[in-house]
Order: structure tokens, then sequence, then C-alpha cells
């Protein structure tokens, strides 16, 4: 089993955003699994046989674009393991064309939504800065000068938009305040987007075929 997670992690990771969330969820039983782990790995294979059409596309803008446009959706299932930690899932989009996405299951227990969102966040923006700075260097220009962080969450984005840390956010380690940082200095802004539009939904838990589909609207 390890090595087929092992090829499904990198198809994953290439081509196929729709399941990297079950396929890190299997990641985590490699050590030990049972006949149920492998009886998803291979549901898994004969999906991805039955979708095999399905494809990332990169489009030539029909007119010379003099700003690019960046988005980054990030969201966050709270307490949905069985150890009460929560799975953060993040993708980034350029002019509207996915480029990369993550499912990670959190390392600390998150003590609300709003937290556990807060978390999903930071490391999203994370792991999708070094798009703002490499269209820098190449002297491009960012739409609006700004990379737009959608979340889900308004007591999240409140948390990330003050300086003041409150009573209920202490406890966070403190390498998630980066978010704070990169906001101030790294040319982040913040927009709430409703639960029904969050892009990065698919990537933190289980959902329907609809929701499949609007992955590959995204992708396409």
């Amino acid at each position: 089993m390890r090595e087929t997670i092992g090829s499904l992690l990198w198809i994953s990771t290439c081509t196929r955003p729709d399941i990297t969330m079950a396929v890190n969820y299997l990641a985590r039983f490699v050590a030990a699994p049972t006949t149920t782990h492998w009886t998803a790995v291979k549901r898994i294979l004969r999906y991805l046989k039955g979708t095999r059409e399905l494809k990332l596309e990169f489009l030539r803008p029909q007119a010379p674009q003099h700003r690019i446009g960046v988005a980054i959706y990030s969201d966050a299932d709270w307490a949905g393991d069985k150890d009460a930690k929560s799975t953060s899932g993040g993708l980034l989009t350029i002019n509207d064309m996915l480029i990369s996405w993550y499912s990670k299951k959190q390392s600390t227990v998150a003590l609300s939504t709003a937290e556990a969102e807060y978390i999903a966040a930071a490391t999203t923006v994370q792991d999708c800065l070094w798009v703002k700075q490499l269209i820098d260097e190449l002297k491009r220009r960012v739409k609006g000068d700004n990379v737009i962080l959608h979340v889900d969450n308004q007591s999240a984005i409140k948390n990330m938009e003050n300086d003041v840390t409150t009573a209920r956010m202490k406890h966070i380690n403190i390498k998630f305040h980066f978010i704070r940082d990169a906001i101030r200095n790294e040319g982040i802004s913040i927009r709430y987007c409703p639960t029904t539009e969050m892009k990065a939904d698919i990537l933190t838990k289980p959902l329907g075929v609809h929701c499949m589909d609007a992955m590959w609207r995204c992708s396409n």
C-alpha cells in the first residue's frame, strides 16, 4: 500500500487536485493499513481510471496582460480527525487558472473554527507567497497590487487584520502570526468568501460530485 499511496500522492500533487484530500488522508495510515484503507485506495484508482479525460489547462490570453491576477483560497475542516485535529486546505490561481494546491492535517488542536481557519490561512499564504516574489522578480505587476486571500470565516479575518492578540488567540503558536506580517508588508489582501463559493473546500473534507465539478471549472 505504501508504494501505491506514494504514486497517488505524486499524481495528486501534479495534476489531480480532486483526489488530494482523500490521498493525504489515507497516507496517515500507511504504517498500519487495514482492509478498509486498501478498499479506499482501490476506489481512488477506479475513480482515476474513469476520469482520465480530466486535465488542467493553462490558456494563453488573447490580448497582452500587463497585470497578473493572483488569488489564494484557504479553508479548514475543524476537528474533523479522530484526534480532534483539523485539516487545512488551500489553492492558488493565476489569472483564474489553478497553479498549486495542498491538503494537510494541522499539527495542533484548534479550539474553534476561527482558530482552525486562521492556522489554515497562515499555512496557505506561506506556501503561496513565492508566486508574488517571482512576479516581482520578472518585473511584472500583480493586478490590484495585492494577492487576494479568500477566507470564509469572518472571525478569522478579524484576527488576521488585528495586530492585538486577544485572550482566545494567545495560545496559538507564534509562527502562525506570520500572516499578519504578510498582510502588512507582503502585499496580501483578505476578502470574505461565502462557503458555497470556497474553492478550497474540497481539499478539507469529502464532498459531492457538484463540488468536484466546481473544482474542475476552476482548473479549466
